[in-house]
């Protein structure tokens, strides 16, 4: 039960951090929208330049958050799906307990 009880704290944690990079996770998207720059989008609108784009329109930071971000969500969804996981065998085992008289 002690394993349960770690595993379920641990991925109540891991969920509040989530949550707070989801917030990241949406201002970075958004500063991506607002200075996302690229030769592909420029000549898409027909649009050259003399030069070089500046290294700040390729939002390299905010990509990387975003990338950060989605793995967060995969490791947390296998912690959670391991910690319900476990759960549901021990209620069950607890059900076939109590069903068989054998009470913990």
């Amino acid at each position: 039960m002690k394993k349960i009880r770690l595993l379920a704290t641990i991925t109540m944690i891991v969920g509040f951090l989530l949550l707070a990079i989801t917030f990241l996770d949406i201002l970075a998207l958004t500063d991506i929208h607002h200075d996302y720059v690229s030769h592909q989008v420029l000549d898409n609108l027909n649009i050259s330049l003399p030069r070089e784009l500046p290294e700040w329109t390729a939002t390299k930071g905010e990509w990387q958050v975003v990338s950060i971000s989605a793995f967060s969500r995969i490791g947390f969804l296998l912690l959670n799906t391991i910690t319900l996981g476990l759960c549901v065998k021990k209620l069950r085992d607890r059900d076939d307990n109590v069903s068989r008289g054998l009470a913990d």
